[in-house]
């Protein structure tokens, strides 16, 4: 004669949402003497909460706060679930009976894949000092400290005084959410590179075409990476695109006293009018000539996330 647990099957639920927002199950278990001289007058909740915390049998049955609730189901998705809170109250009709509830809960990451992955922009334009309007810019927005060469283009600065001309931008964000347990759905840490090394890529820009980008216009600003919970990662990369390579104009100064070579003389506001200016302006490139490559796997990105974002999100 001694204690018995049961799981009671009609009492569980499951609640099943796409991440980064929990999935839910619930679990009812139903413990009870079957010695019927047992009385039971000092069991209390924390007492019987005392046993469902063991290994021991049948308490084993009960899963416990903090641990995986079936780590050997055959559903991947199902591995991640995590134990939140085991309950304890009694059963008022029958004695030395309780009730036992298993709450569990946890994104369920990979469990609809084209969640997985979030991919959002924003129109981040600015505004630029122009002395030269460029009929090209260099290949990739390179460009290198001290110049080796002038911008080619149309003169607009008045007496060395630059014009205000809005590049367009967009501020891009990824977002993915990964589990790292190896056994699992949503598993990203084969390819995934260290947080340091990430880190570590800040102010580089793309060598290679990025989302149609074209290479030398988009850099990586930044890396963010935060528990949801337990057992899940989400992170998040952070790019800025510059229509203009990210490069600024810098104009000539004389050596012998600091200004501007005033050389050009050029039409303005018509009527006869003319304006002079400086030619001699050179870019400068503020993040530097070194460049990685945004599509290799390790480098910035997992290869599901390369994966996610180079799929088509789906028709609903």
């Amino acid at each position: 004669m001694a204690w018995n647990v049961k799981l009671l099957h009609h009492s569980t639920s499951l609640n099943v949402t796409s991440e980064p927002s929990s999935s839910q199950e619930v679990r009812t278990y139903i413990a009870y003497q079957d010695d019927q001289g047992y009385a039971g007058g000092s069991d209390t909740t924390w007492t019987i909460y005392a046993l469902a915390k063991t290994s021991t049998s049948p308490w084993n049955l009960i899963p416990k706060v903090g641990q995986r609730l079936d780590p050997s189901h055959s559903d991947l998705n199902a591995r991640q679930l995590l134990v939140d809170s085991v309950e304890v109250e009694p059963v008022s009709e029958r004695v030395n009976t309780w009730r036992i509830v298993v709450r569990s809960s946890a994104p369920l990451v990979g469990n609809k894949p084209y969640a997985t992955v979030r991919l959002q922009y924003q129109q981040r334009n600015r505004m630029a000092d122009v002395y030269i309007v460029p009929s090209s810019y260099p290949t990739d927005g390179d460009a290198t400290t001290p110049p080796t060469s002038l911008i080619p283009g149309t003169v607009v600065n008045v007496m060395g005084e630059p014009v205000r001309n809005t590049v367009v931008g967009a501020a891009i964000t990824v977002e993915a959410t990964y589990n790292p347990l190896a056994d699992v759905q949503g598993h990203w840490m084969t390819t995934h590179p260290s947080t340091h090394d990430i880190i570590n890529q800040a102010s580089k820009r793309n060598s290679a075409t990025w989302l149609n980008w074209p290479a030398g216009s988009v850099v990586l600003l930044g890396y963010e990476r935060r528990w949801l919970s337990q057992q899940t990662v989400q992170v998040s990369w952070n790019f800025l695109y510059d229509g203009a390579y990210h490069l600024e104009q810098v104009p000539f100064r004389r050596p012998t006293d600091g200004g501007l070579w005033l050389d050009t003389l050029y039409n303005w506001g018509g009527g006869g009018n003319q304006a002079r200016g400086t030619s001699k302006a050179a870019w400068k490139q503020p993040y530097g000539a070194t460049k990685v490559n945004f599509n290799t796997a390790g480098v910035i990105f997992p290869q599901e996330v390369i994966d996610a974002l180079a799929t088509d999100y789906p028709a609903w």
